[in-house]
């Protein structure tokens, strides 16, 4: 695996000046957020600063990458191919940093969630809608609640993303639909 220098090195040189920031504000949090659940601090590091490397990638390019690596598109993806770019972003960061398979998962699943996320996972798709530059109605609520109960900020911003969808007349993933479904089971099993 790379080391944390030469991976944001080279994430500075793919992204955007505006999505480098963004980058930043992610990783910070989730360096937060690990030492707060006593994750691995150094791969949270490295999520955080790597977990956009496609972003910026035009969709035809994600598309080609998927298809060349047999990696399923789903219906909705391709109706918005700005989803890939989790999937394509987990891709790149086995071949240009050597990602292990959680941190792999984590970038892969930072965008739409999934159901059975590893800590890792949580704490990036939580820090990526809570991290400093986000505006949203609600992300410092999000960010406290995150200090306090991942799996609940987890939920939280599942709820935010399918609100969206709602508001804006768009389809929902039903990927994030299931993650949402299986931890909310999850969280009323623990309070019993």
């Amino acid at each position: 695996m790379k080391k944390y220098e030469e991976v944001r090195k080279e994430i500075k040189n793919i992204l955007s000046e505006k999505r480098f920031y963004h980058s930043q504000c992610v990783e910070e949090r989730c360096v937060e957020f690990a030492k707060i659940y006593n994750a691995d601090t150094k791969k949270a590091r490295l999520v955080g600063i790597a977990h956009d490397i496609a972003k910026e990638m035009p969709d035809e390019e994600k598309i080609k990458i998927l298809k060349e690596k047999n990696i399923e598109i789903t219906e909705i993806e391709k109706e918005y191919p700005g989803l890939l770019h989790g999937k394509v972003g987990a891709i790149l960061a086995k071949e240009k940093f050597d990602f292990d398979e959680e941190m792999l998962d984590a970038i892969a699943n930072h965008t739409k969630g999934t159901a059975n996320m590893s800590l890792l996972s949580e704490i990036l798709f939580v820090a990526d809608s809570c991290g400093a530059d986000r505006k949203y109605e609600g992300t410092k609520e999000t960010y406290e609640l995150a200090k306090r109960n991942i799996k609940a900020a987890v939920i939280r911003c599942m709820d935010r993303t399918i609100i969206e969808r709602i508001e804006k007349q768009k389809t929902i993933d039903p990927k994030t639909l299931e993650a949402r479904n299986e931890y909310i089971k999850q969280s009323q099993k623990s309070s019993l």
